[in-house]
């Protein structure tokens, strides 16, 4: 692992790493923007005086500012989707960063804003109930496509499209609602009904999770639905297991986001998480590898503790291409390969 990495794990972590003269700043600053924990790591850094360049620092600034403008309009975007559907009386929970980034989580926020940013609500829903949550959405506006940031422009899906996406995948096509607002253009919801990459896959884990929901206030004028802290806490590590076995992901460099790791990593410091009911939740649904690869990940970038039982000796989990039935596996650990910009070299193709 670069020296650079160890510094920003030691910021995050409330470690006081030391700055060194011959940093590059230049990889620090692209790592940090890529990974999504700028905001997070200015305002750590801060927090513990320690010096960065003054220029890196207006940039970090401006890159948190920008973030914390983004997180308090999409909390009125939110707390809306939470109306329609509360309205509609559908069974659903809010995911990820909808959570950690707009309620106080257990008494404890994870990120005050501005440290995390989401760049969409994602929500988890009975695959049954996908069609009243897609026309709820509709009625407040939102339509299935993407965002075309070269022209400005919302491109719609055709209704192929849409269908191939929902028959194929553990989520719905994007629902994108315009905003007016050059800052920020759309916001876009995520409707989740699997926990897998495949659309049909752990319908009991979904299910567990949505008997499980509690309502978290603290930032929000509505108390928001989500799951229980240690369900919460386990589709943290069910999302990032899946993306690090996705040979997509890893083209695209985001089969380690680091922003997904410190998401597990403060819900783990903080003490929220009852770790021994979380081993009990993947004996019982058979998701202790999953949990063991992820906790895994987390302790071998941030350098910290981890539960005994979690530290089973395991290979990491091998990357896969579903459609083509192919596999592959790393040639080279996590925490050195976090390093590279383009880590698809480390990757080798096995017989199945």
């Amino acid at each position: 692992m670069r020296d650079e990495i160890k510094f920003i794990a030691g910021v995050l972590t409330g470690g006081e790493p030391h700055c060194a003269a011959d940093f590059d700043w230049y990889y620090i600053l692209g790592f940090l923007e890529l990974h999504k924990i700028a905001g997070v790591f200015y305002r750590r850094a801060a927090e513990k005086n320690i010096k960065i360049p003054t220029v890196v620092l207006r940039k970090l600034q401006g890159i948190f500012k920008g973030q914390e403008y983004r997180v308090r309009l999409m909390r009125k975007w939110i707390e809306d989707v939470s109306y329609e559907l509360d309205c509609a009386k559908l069974d659903y929970i809010f995911l990820k960063g909808s959570v950690l980034a707009h309620t106080v989580f257990c008494g404890a926020p994870a990120y005050s804003d501005g440290e995390r940013v989401s760049n969409d609500i994602d929500i988890l829903v009975r695959s049954s109930c996908v069609t009243e949550v897609a026309n709820a959405l509709k009625n407040m506006g939102f339509k299935q496509g993407f965002w075309d940031w070269k022209t400005q422009k919302f491109n719609p899906l055709s209704r192929a499209e849409i269908v191939s996406r929902r028959m194929n995948r553990g989520e719905t096509a994007p629902f994108i609602a315009l905003t007016e607002n050059e800052r920020v253009p759309f916001i876009e919801v995520d409707v989740n009904f699997s926990v897998d990459y495949l659309p049909t896959g752990g319908e009991r884990i979904v299910d567990a999770m949505l008997l499980s929901k509690k309502q978290y206030g603290g930032k929000t004028k509505r108390r928001l639905y989500g799951a229980s802290p240690e369900w919460f806490f386990i589709h943290l590590i069910l999302h990032q297991y899946k993306e690090s076995v996705l040979y997509f992901m890893a083209e695209r460099g985001k089969e380690t986001d680091l922003y997904k790791l410190l998401d597990i990593y403060l819900l783990m410091k903080n003490g929220i998480i009852d770790l021994e009911t979380v081993k009990n939740i993947a004996v019982v649904y058979g998701l202790t590898g999953e949990v063991c690869a992820v906790l895994q990940s987390v302790q071998k970038v941030f350098n910290c503790e981890i539960p005994e039982w979690a530290k089973a000796e395991q290979r990491e989990p091998r990357v896969v291409m579903p459609a083509e039935n192919r596999e592959f596996e790393w040639t080279a650990p996590l925490e050195e390969r976090i390093s590279f910009f383009n880590r698809l070299s480390f990757l080798r193709e096995v017989n199945r």
